[in-house]
This record gives C-alpha cells, structure tokens and sequence, in this order.
C-alpha cells in the first residue's frame, strides 16, 4: 500500500534556476523551479512508514526464529524424557 503511493508522487525536484528564451525576442530570462514540497514531505513520511514497517517484519522475523529454535529445544528434550 504505502509503496504504491510512494511510487505514485512525481518524481523528487531539487531547485534550479533554468533560462527561458522568447522565440520572438531572443531575450533569456531567468526561472526558479521550486519543487513540490508537500510532494516531498509525503514521500519522506511514506518513506519513514515503510522503514518502520520494515524494522517491524525484521523483529518479526527474529521472534519467530526464537520461537523455533525453542520449540526444537522442546522437542528434542521431549524425546529424551
């Protein structure tokens, strides 16, 4: 879910300065192109959601192969009773 919607924001933007020439005149003018910062802070959000969920499944991982491990444990005491 949350990476379909990060793949959904445009791509990220970083300021620049481009020049612009009028086909009529020749004259270059200077533009800032700003980027789209809510665009930006969603993908940083959407980015911090999916790290979180990240390191969530990782400690997932690591509890249930505890778990198993114990279980083997178990068993094998089980066996020798």
């Amino acid at each position: 879910m949350y990476q379909s919607q990060l793949a959904a924001l445009p791509p990220e933007q970083v300021p620049q300065t481009v020049i612009v020439v009028d086909p009529m005149t020749g004259q270059q003018t200077a533009q800032a192109v700003t980027p789209d910062y809510a665009a930006q802070s969603r993908r940083m959000n959407l980015e911090g959601q999916l790290s979180s969920i990240d390191s969530q499944i990782f400690e997932k991982r690591r509890q249930a192969d505890k778990l198993r491990s114990a279980n083997r444990d178990l068993r094998v005491e089980m066996t020798l009773l």
